[in-house]
């Protein structure tokens, strides 16, 4: 079975607890056979489990983790109208000229940007961000020299 949701993909949980209902969360992993999404964030599930110590230098106890919800319980959340959404897909061409299949929002006809494609602009948001601060750093000790 495919699925209409990808990890990191912006979700909004549109059934389950009344807690979690209405609100936004990222898909942190996809399970297919199960048909279940594991989500973090405002709108996700916590489960409580039980960890017994595995050495005697860890801690056992109870710990909270990220719950799973069924797969048909979220929307993805359209970039471009932020819009909870179904997905179509569609084939559009490369630049090389190749056919590619892509999502896109019915709302909108906007293309669901992959999750692959945003790690991309915030790389470069990132490397963008640590030329700011060696700048600033080499700013202050010119600074400091005077």
């Amino acid at each position: 079975m495919k699925a209409n949701v990808k990890k990191g993909d912006v979700v909004m949980v549109i059934t389950g607890r009344k807690e979690n209902r209405d609100k936004t969360a990222v898909v942190v992993a996809v399970d297919l056979d199960k048909q279940r999404v594991t989500i973090e964030g405002e709108g996700a599930r916590k489960v409580k489990k039980h960890v017994k110590a595995k050495r005697a230098q860890d801690k056992g106890g109870i710990t909270e983790q990220d719950g799973s919800v069924h797969i048909s319980n979220v929307m993805p959340i359209c970039g471009a109208c932020n819009k909870p959404t179904r997905v179509g897909h569609k084939e559009i061409l490369d630049a090389d000229g190749k056919s590619k299949k892509v999502r896109i929002c019915n709302k909108c006809g906007a293309v669901l940007v992959s999750p692959s494609v945003s790690k991309a602009k915030n790389a470069d948001k990132d490397k963008a961000r640590v030329k700011r601060k060696i700048s600033r750093k080499s700013d202050k000790s010119e600074s400091d020299a005077e």
